[in-house]
């Protein structure tokens, strides 16, 4: 069995940040759909 500690040093070792260039596209709304979004959906129109 390994230690919280041990396995916590492994995870952070494998993690690395995104490169917004090389690991984003765009896409449109219907093709975001149930996908994760790196950034919040803007729209130009005001639906209030």
């Amino acid at each position: 069995m390994v230690s919280v500690t041990f396995r916590d040093t492994i995870i952070l070792n494998l993690v690395q940040p995104l490169d917004n260039q090389r690991d984003t596209q765009v896409v449109d709304l219907l093709a975001a759909d149930s996908r994760i979004l790196a950034t919040p959906v803007t729209s130009p129109l005001d639906f209030h």
